[in-house]
């Protein structure tokens, strides 16, 4: 989705895509700070999917994934979001 908004805004304006990426705001997040920020609200929002992750339903982690990434517009890496969870999920609640 974001890619074929940049094109386009790419093809009506001959501006670089780098450059409209960070106008935009479409930075990809990837501070584990600010990932962990969400991901400790997103926990904190979401009691029980994350007492059913801590109880072996490894499918919450999944909707856990799916709130960060809506809690960071969807510009925090999948991949840093999921580590995260699994680090705190895995600490003493």
């Amino acid at each position: 989705k974001t890619a074929k908004a940049v094109f386009e805004e790419m093809f009506q304006t001959g501006r670089s895509p780098s450059v409209i990426v960070k106008e935009s705001g479409l930075v990809q997040i990837t501070s584990g700070n600010e990932i962990a920020d969400a991901v400790k609200k997103v926990i904190n929002d979401n009691p029980k999917a994350a007492e059913d992750f801590r109880g072996g339903k490894e499918e919450a982690i999944k909707f856990l994934t799916g709130q960060v990434m809506r809690e960071t517009k969807g510009r925090a890496r999948t991949d840093v979001v999921t580590q995260i969870l699994r680090e705190k999920l895995n600490e003493s609640p």
